[in-house]
């Protein structure tokens, strides 16, 4: 009986997954299930879905932006914003659930919604989520569907052949670059393209600079918006100029704001990635960027 109410649960904890949006309701991260109150109170905590929330036009006596937006490290609220929002429901990443600050929030009527990206479908899934709560579910759902579809757009037309060996770089110094652990794996794969750190299981690791010689990497993803941020990594190791992908010039300077967070210019990010490697394969659907901006 035991192992039958087991087996039922999880076909029932299934089926929201895969309809999470039916009705008035939707499921978390954190596997809770919430229902959509009437007038129910929003605080969007992250910089990601603060950002959406701009670009869905969200205009609502119902939401509550965390005022130390885009610098969400430390909250610098009134008290009086404090007292405010402490019955409010608050939408975070998952890397913020521990925060003492929104921990001290955290009350028996409104616990916390908390989302994680894993993967690129979590993106959409929170889009959707983020615009059916605040009003704004038509512009969301079309949305989620345009972002969806350059996503298979560019799966459908990345030359099939041998996968390139490619190494993204999120940081110089310690050098920290991209593992299996995120999204991050997801676009590379829908590129294309093999992550010589695939065998790391965190989002992002530190690494030394021989581990990347050894790996030889045929392309290098620089995530970064300094300047300076690929000359530094060049300059390293005079070794580095051993790797393919310094000899045949294939090293890439890619804005992190197209790869960091939950929204959709990652998929502009998905886009760049594919388009700077096989710039003809995706001139038939160079139009669809449009739908990103």
């Amino acid at each position: 009986m035991f192992i039958f109410l087991v087996a039922c649960n999880s076909q029932k904890k299934q089926f929201i997954q895969d309809a999470p949006l039916i009705s008035d309701t939707f499921i978390d991260s954190d596997s809770v299930l919430h229902k959509i109150e009437p007038g129910q109170k929003w605080v969007l905590w992250a910089d990601n879905h603060i950002l959406l929330a701009k670009d869905l036009g969200i205009v609502s006596s119902n939401l509550f932006i965390n005022p130390n937006f885009p610098d969400t490290i430390f909250p610098y609220f009134s008290d009086e914003q404090a007292k405010e929002i402490q019955n409010f429901k608050f939408i975070i990443d998952s890397d913020e659930a521990d925060a003492t600050f929104l921990n001290s929030f955290q009350n028996k009527k409104n616990q916390l919604v908390n989302f994680r990206t894993l993967k690129l479908d979590d993106i959409l899934y929170q889009i959707r989520v983020i615009g059916k709560i605040l009003g704004k579910e038509k512009e969301a759902n079309r949305m989620a569907d345009s972002l969806n579809m350059v996503k298979n757009e560019i799966q459908k037309s990345i030359p099939k052949k041998s996968k390139l060996k490619v190494l993204m770089v999120l940081n110089n110094q310690p050098l920290m670059v991209a593992g299996k652990g995120s999204y991050l794996q997801e676009m590379m794969d829908i590129c294309g393209f093999q992550n010589i750190f695939e065998d790391k299981q965190e989002a992002s690791v530190e690494v030394d600079i021989k581990e990347v010689i050894q790996k030889q990497p045929d392309v290098i993803f620089a995530i970064s918006d300094d300047p300076k941020f690929s000359e530094q990594f060049i300059g390293l190791s005079t070794q580095t100029f051993k790797i393919p992908a310094i000899q045949n010039e294939k090293s890439f300077q890619l804005s992190p704001m197209n790869f960091i967070g939950s929204n959709k210019e990652c998929f502009l990010g998905l886009y760049q990635m594919a388009k700077t490697v096989y710039p003809t394969a995706l001139e038939p659907y160079d139009s669809l960027t449009k739908k990103l901006n």
